[in-house]
């Protein structure tokens, strides 16, 4: 799990990441810390491709990091967990404009700390798939995969935000750990999220464009578990 913290004060953002460092250890959770400064930088990192699970943003009315850049993370397409940490409330209704998902008020209390982060970690490990890339592990929400492709002993993830990620798994290792009923094995080459279907043919029209190819043999199987995910997730 990569987790950042945000934070203009030095010694603020050293005592958040020393209670997630105690967190994670007492957990046996294994955790990449990042600490940013400022805004700016963490921002630079996020278009580099450097993945997080959570990012704890402190915004103050006297800091260049303000709520703005709480919208402006949204707006580059960061998707996952966000934190406001804060010594004022007034930021708490814009808090639910940018999809935050805790609100921590400053000086950090160790058990709101505590709270929030057993609801959050919990969170990101069941809904997410696990991926080593590059030195760490990033955890890709399960929302955002669209489909996985098979190529011999190497599969593709490809994702709703345009990141591709290539791990050298055969697509049955894959098939069982995505363990969630939206994801159908339709082909020996393919794995599809069914929540990102916009249409059925002979083959599965993703709601990207790209059509999926449908086991010939098995097709009608195929087609009804999809109808019956349907018709499940409209009731």
């Amino acid at each position: 799990m990569n987790v950042a913290v945000c934070d203009e004060n030095s010694e603020e953002a050293e005592f958040l990441i020393d209670m997630l460092k105690k967190y994670f250890f007492e957990r046996e959770l294994p955790v990449n810390i990042f600490g940013f400064n400022g805004g700016e930088d963490l921002l630079c990192e996020i278009k580099g491709g450097l993945s997080f699970d959570l990012i704890f943003l402190s915004v103050e009315h006297n800091s260049s990091v303000g709520i703005e850049f709480a919208y402006l993370l949204r707006a580059v397409n960061y998707r996952r967990e966000l934190i406001l940490v804060s010594s004022s409330v007034d930021f708490a209704v814009d808090g639910y404009e940018v999809g935050a998902a805790g609100y921590l008020p400053k000086p950090c209390e160790v058990l709101i700390f505590r709270k929030v982060m057993e609801r959050l970690s919990g969170k990101v490990r069941i809904n997410t798939y696990p991926i080593k890339h590059r030195k760490s592990i990033i955890r890709v929400p399960l929302s955002e995969i669209i489909y996985v492709e098979s190529d011999n002993s190497k599969c593709t993830i490809h994702t709703s935000n345009g990141d591709n990620y290539t791990i050298y798994k055969h697509l049955n290792v894959i098939e069982n750990e995505l363990s969630d009923k939206r994801f159908l094995r339709c082909h020996r080459s393919f794995i599809v999220n069914m929540n990102c279907v916009a249409a059925v043919d002979d083959d599965f029209v993703m709601k990207s464009g790209e059509r999926i190819l449908i086991r010939k043999k098995s097709r009608k199987e195929i087609k009804d578990i999809f109808w019956n995910f349907v018709s499940q997730e409209n009731n």
